[in-house]
């Protein structure tokens, strides 16, 4: 497991996503990093709802066509798990925006879904769940910003492949579920954004590939970003759950995860991550802690070393090794 270093002018840009114009990149400025441009383009608006794309070292996004995903369920965990850690604020603000990134990845010799094979996982930004009315019945909402991967097809594909999407979810619904969602056991209805696919990064890349997942709230609709690489994709939806209302978002739990069902990552012996998570808050400032547990039912099979809490910086720097 690697020390974590101390932190000197330490500086959080938090990148919210929002619709709205199209900014122009700016003439004759220097390129900036890699990991600055993620930062960059992540805080210009896209040209509305929809899903856009945009690669380094532009700064405007374009406009591309959406796509289905299939309907696998990110299962509810309930708490139970030990191996993933959250951002958590039991004060009145609430967040309105996250970025997970990896910093560090050492050891790595392989990895392994329980179900679905080598190379598969999930990246998973998770809420906590909160009191939400939907078609008048009152039951528990759940949002959840996904990148799944998907094993490789046996014609149209020789590599696995991946989509990122939000899926939103009504746990203890008291009817049957509503028009275009699906059911999950008994009194569980979760569906799907719109979903775009985007190219595959294998899990021994997530640091040097500057991988990233964000979220954030702007006038009325959710937005999901994921970067590798040298690009970056967005995908915008409805708050179909009212998250952006009553200080709902309290939590924010990111990190890798089983594909979906409840499967587990299971990555090789002695290998190790280093993740850091930013958000963004309103309503005052938050009292922020790391509770080791968790809101999804997919786990990994690492085991969480150290957190830090960055306070005035609303972020946490957390490692994980087996």
């Amino acid at each position: 497991m690697p020390r974590l270093g101390r932190v000197l002018g330490f500086v959080v840009v938090v990148a919210i996503l929002t619709v709205g114009p199209v900014a122009p990149a700016l003439a004759g400025a220097p390129a900036p990093t890699l990991g600055q441009w993620q930062k960059e383009i992540g805080s210009i608006p896209t040209g509305g709802p929809g899903c856009y794309k945009a690669d380094y070292p532009s700064l405007e996004w374009t406009s591309v066509p959406c796509t289905n995903v299939e309907p696998l369920p990110e299962n509810v965990g309930g708490n139970f798990g030990d191996n993933e850690i959250r951002i958590q604020n039991p004060g009145t603000v609430s967040f309105y925006g996250f970025s997970g990134q990896f910093e560090a990845e050492t050891g790595y010799t392989g990895e392994s879904d329980s179900s679905w094979g080598n190379g598969i996982y999930s990246l998973q930004g998770n809420t906590n769940q909160f009191a939400t009315t939907f078609n008048g019945n009152a039951a528990n909402g759940w949002v959840q910003f996904v990148l799944r991967t998907d094993p490789p097809c046996w014609f149209f594909c020789s590599t696995p492949t991946a989509v990122m999407y939000m899926e939103f979810w009504l746990i203890r619904y008291p009817t049957t579920c509503p028009g275009g969602w699906t059911q999950w056991q008994t009194g569980s209805c979760y569906i799907n954004s719109n979903a775009y696919s985007v190219p595959y990064t294998g899990p021994g890349s997530f640091a040097s590939s500057h991988v990233n997942l964000a979220s954030g709230i702007y006038q009325g609709q959710l937005s999901e970003r994921y970067c590798s690489g040298i690009s970056c994709w967005t995908t915008t939806a409805n708050d179909l759950l009212g998250l952006a209302q009553n200080n709902r978002w309290r939590d924010v739990e990111f990190n890798v995860f089983g594909r979906a069902s409840s499967s587990q990552a299971v990555f090789n012996p002695h290998m190790s991550l280093q993740i850091l998570v930013l958000t963004s808050v309103t309503g005052g400032t938050p009292s922020l802690a790391c509770p080791n547990n968790s809101f999804t039912a997919e786990t990994n099979n690492l085991n969480v070393g150290t957190c830090t809490v960055y306070t005035g910086n609303y972020a946490i720097r957390f490692t994980e090794s087996n």
